[in-house]
């Protein structure tokens, strides 16, 4: 079976986008959804942004034994070398 493409899209990769906002706003409205989040959690976290749940993931994947090669691709790394830097101290 051959993967479905994904549709052309208003805002070319930016699928959190709904075509009439700029995908910049689009940031800006996820940064806000994520800090009220962190703000009424409890307990309260701190500087609540996306980042922190895509450190999670990865470190979670390296904690439960996929191999540090693996995880570039899941979290959004360019590159093996960005993993490596940030989450050797969890690859076992």
């Amino acid at each position: 079976m051959r993967p479905r493409e994904l549709p052309d899209h208003p805002c070319g990769r930016y699928f959190s986008c709904d075509g009439t906002s700029q995908p910049e706003s689009m940031v800006k409205s996820w940064d806000r959804v994520f800090k009220k989040f962190g703000e009424t959690a409890d307990p309260v976290v701190p500087n609540c942004h996306p980042h922190r749940f895509r450190d999670t993931f990865a470190v979670s994947l390296l904690l439960k034994g996929v191999s540090l090669d693996s995880v570039p691709k899941r979290p959004g790394h360019s590159s093996i070398r960005i993993t490596e830097s940030h989450y050797a101290p969890w690859d076992e």
